[in-house]
């Protein structure tokens, strides 16, 4: 188990979790059913259940919805979401854009953006990244609330003023991808508020590492704890990336402005990244009041 996932699995194991499972159609979910089912303080729920899983899931298991159609057992899932009958939700067998869009009919949440956790346990780091996963073109405006909501992370994680990387391809202006800079000068005032420390725009390898930021003659600050995206390919493509590395683990959340979370890994995940996502979600929900320090 990598060393930086040994805490959160921890917290997981120590918190009482009402969690849904949304989506149960293969033997992959079936596994991480069975995995939560053996946290000492966790129920468990499904929403969405295939034939073919009704005698494969552990007796510990409530299926709360057996609905066999996504967007049938994603509805359901969201409305005990916002009734409270469940802490968090936990995507399995269903696509992000069914359960969010479950979400938005609901009028279930204020403005989300994804959030991963990259626990890169090959070089011994760690950080977070946005928008991987929902919003594709952000806006100045998305800009500042991605931010906002990655500070929300941090400071769950224990770190009250993270370093965030505004990403690009080199570290002067380019006219034609103006995003970040025209955050930066029209949205000062409400970046100035948020806590974090912007850096960037910067390349994604002076952003993560020292020795490279030194090789480029711009080192000092230290690495960065989180990076934002200017759009949803970059993001989606380094978050595939580690994701399919052995020696990372990469944990996905949603989150609002509240801090209320939902758990949204990869279908392609693994069981440490599913289980990451659910205690990330957990960690972060703003019901949980103690935040993880990572080794």
């Amino acid at each position: 188990m990598s060393s930086q996932l040994a805490p959160l699995l921890e917290s997981l194991r120590a918190r009482h979790l009402r969690i849904g499972l949304v989506g149960c159609k293969s033997s992959r979910a079936a596994e991480v059913a069975d995995a939560i089912v053996s946290l000492p303080r966790a129920t468990v729920e499904v929403f969405g259940l295939s034939d073919v899983m009704r005698g494969d899931l552990p007796d510990a298991v409530r299926v709360a919805s057996d609905a066999s159609d996504d967007i049938e057992a994603s509805a359901a899932a969201v409305a005990a979401w916002q009734s409270d009958s469940v802490d968090v939700l936990l995507k399995l067998d269903v696509s992000t854009k069914v359960l969010m869009r479950a979400m938005l009919e609901a009028r279930a949440g204020g403005w989300f953006t994804h959030v991963a956790l990259i626990l890169d346990e090959g070089r011994g780091s760690r950080f977070l990244l946005s928008d991987s996963g929902l919003n594709r073109q952000p806006t100045t405006a998305d800009i500042v609330r991605i931010v906002e909501r990655m500070a929300i992370v941090a400071r769950a994680l224990g770190n009250p003023d993270p370093r965030i990387a505004l990403l690009s391809y080199r570290e002067d202006p380019d006219p034609l991808f103006p995003l970040f800079d025209e955050t930066l000068e029209q949205r000062a005032d409400e970046l100035a508020t948020l806590p974090a420390t912007l850096v960037g725009p910067t390349s994604f390898d002076i952003a993560v590492d020292a020795t490279a930021a030194g090789a480029k003659g711009l080192a000092g600050g230290g690495v960065c704890d989180g990076i934002v995206s200017p759009d949803i390919i970059a993001a989606n493509a380094l978050y595939k990336a580690h994701m399919l590395r052995p020696d990372c683990v990469v944990a996905g959340i949603v989150v609002d402005e509240m801090g209320r979370t939902l758990a949204v890994p990869s279908r392609a995940a693994s069981l440490d990244a599913r289980l990451a996502s659910v205690a990330l979600a957990a960690t972060v929900t703003n019901h949980q009041q103690e935040p993880v320090q990572l080794a």
